[in-house]
């Protein structure tokens, strides 16, 4: 551990692959400011998990990620971006990002 690192460190200031990822994070730091369902963050990942039966508040974090979008000038893939409806009793509702609408899918790798 100690080995790698000083590989990221070269005469006291990170190397260049370093700031990326630092930037990176301080990016997506701020993403779930004002969001009420649960947002988990991996790498460059973003699932939100949500109550199906409060569409009025999913419909508002949706478009509180399109302002995030515009503030730092980052955009979603709304290609990759879909919805697993898991239950029976789910209503199976259609939700929009950037004007699109978000494809359902049974399984998610």
């Amino acid at each position: 551990m100690y080995f790698q690192l000083l590989d990221l460190y070269y005469l006291g200031y990170p190397k260049a692959a370093c700031w990326g990822l630092l930037l990176f994070l301080l990016f997506v730091n701020d993403l779930p400011d004002g969001i009420k369902s649960i947002l988990k963050l991996f790498a460059d990942d973003v699932k939100m998990i949500v109550d199906p039966a409060n569409f009025a508040n999913i419909s508002l974090d949706l478009e509180l990620l399109e302002l995030w979008e515009a503030q730092w000038c980052l955009k979603f893939n709304v290609e990759k971006c879909m919805v697993m409806q898991i239950g029976l009793s789910n209503p199976k509702n259609q939700y929009l990002f950037g004007g699109e609408s978000l494809r359902s899918v049974d399984s998610e790798k």
